[in-house]
C-alpha cells in the first residue's frame, strides 16, 4: 500500500469513528431532550390520548386522576368532607369602609403605574 493510500485509510477509520460517536450522541440527546414528548405535543397525539383516557374514565363510573401522578381513584372510595360553607366577610377598619380603593381618587403616588382610559378586548378562535 502506498503512503497516500495509508493516509486515506486512516482518514476513513477516523471518519467512521466520528460518525459513530455523533450517532450515539444524537440518540442520547434524543431521549435527554425528551424529543418524543415534543413530537407528541406538536402532532396532537398526546392531547388525543389524554382526551380518550378522560373520556373512558368518565364512562366507567367517575374516576378521578390526580395531577402529575396519574393515579386513579373511585369517587366512592374518597373520604367525604364537611359541607362547603361560605366564608365570613372580613371586618374593615372604620364604618362604611371598603376593601377596594379607587386609584383615580387616591392620594398616594402611583410611582410608575398608569391608569388606562380604554381597554380593548380581542376574541379569537385561534389557539396559540
Amino acid at each position: 500500500m502506498t503512503e497516500q493510500a495509508q493516509v486515506y485509510n486512516l482518514l476513513f477509520y477516523i471518519g467512521i469513528g466520528l460518525g459513530a460517536a455523533a450517532f450515539i450522541l444524537s440518540i442520547i440527546l434524543f431521549f435527554k431532550l425528551r424529543i418524543p414528548k415534543v413530537i407528541g405535543d406538536l402532532t396532537g397525539s398526546t392531547a388525543r390520548k389524554v382526551t380518550n383516557q378522560i373520556q373512558r374514565e368518565s364512562e366507567s363510573g367517575g374516576q378521578r386522576i390526580k395531577k402529575n401522578q396519574m393515579q386513579i381513584y373511585n369517587i366512592e372510595d374518597l373520604p367525604s368532607g364537611d359541607e362547603t360553607v361560605p366564608l365570613e366577610q372580613p371586618e374593615y377598619a372604620g364604618s362604611g369602609s371598603s376593601p377596594t380603593v379607587d386609584l383615580a381618587e387616591a392620594d398616594v403616588p402611583l410611582s410608575g403605574m398608569k391608569i388606562e382610559e380604554d381597554i380593548t378586548i380581542v376574541s379569537s378562535d385561534v389557539i396559540v
